[in-house]
């Protein structure tokens, strides 16, 4: 039986596991709770044994990483990355019962370090990652948009595909990924804002006016929203 530490009593099952999630979250676990929860098995020793589970612990959680942040994984090698990758959980042990998010604070983490630049790599590859999995929608015909009567067209709202994510750090990030193969560019402050706009579900007249105070070329703008409707970025409109 086990029991309840370091009362004696039995453990509800709730307690065991928030007890053994420590086990295997803390870089040095306790060695009361330890003795407690895993019985020794020559030739292993509770420890022996737990080490066992910790290792297939974060084998799982680097393998995930691996693939959320490949450009960071890439920038820095393999084993520099699966050491940053201990000490992040050791600053922010997983917390989720959704394994996908537990690299959700690694720029947050990196940030705090004094890494910017590896801070901005991984906030993109968080992004792609998430842009990846956003769900797929029927995307409509924008070019039939200027065929409508110019008062309904400037009434017109866009909308984006789910995939499309906004970053802005170094450089103005747009990430969209409308078939489940996530990409980036760099945009301009101005195509950023008019994204952010849309985003809002703002009519086509405030975007039309952002353009106007901005002195853009209208034909820089007509190959903008061309491109990004070709790309699925836009979606369609309503």
């Amino acid at each position: 039986m086990v029991t309840d530490f370091p009362k004696g009593k039995p453990l509800s099952l709730s307690k065991f596991q928030q007890l053994y999630s420590k086990l295997t979250k803390d870089s040095k676990p306790d060695s009361k709770i330890l003795a407690t929860l895993i019985a020794k098995r020559p030739p292993l020793s509770s420890r022996s044994r737990m080490e066992i589970y910790r290792y297939a612990y974060f084998a799982r959680i680097l393998e995930v990483l691996e693939s959320d942040f490949p450009q960071l994984r890439k920038k820095i090698g393999k084993r520099p990355f699966a050491k940053l990758m201990r000490e992040y959980l050791a600053a922010y042990p997983s917390r989720y019962a959704n394994i996908s998010e537990v690299g959700k604070n690694l720029s947050v983490f990196l940030r705090k370090k004094k890494k910017s630049p590896l801070a901005n790599l991984a906030a993109l590859d968080w992004e792609m990652s998430l842009s990846s999995f956003a769900p797929s929608i029927e995307h409509r015909d924008f070019s039939n948009l200027l065929s409508l009567p110019e008062d309904q067209i400037l009434k017109a709202r866009l909308y984006l595909d789910p995939s499309v994510r906004l970053l802005k750090t170094d450089s103005h990030y747009l990430i969209f990924g409308p078939h489940g193969k996530a990409q980036f560019q760099t945009v301009t402050p101005l195509q950023y804002r008019l994204i952010q706009e849309i985003k809002k579900h703002q009519p086509l007249s405030k975007l039309l006016s952002l353009m106007t105070r901005s002195k853009i070329s209208e034909d820089f703008v007509v190959q903008w929203f061309t491109s990004w409707s070709k790309q699925g970025i836009i979606a369609g409109y309503e």
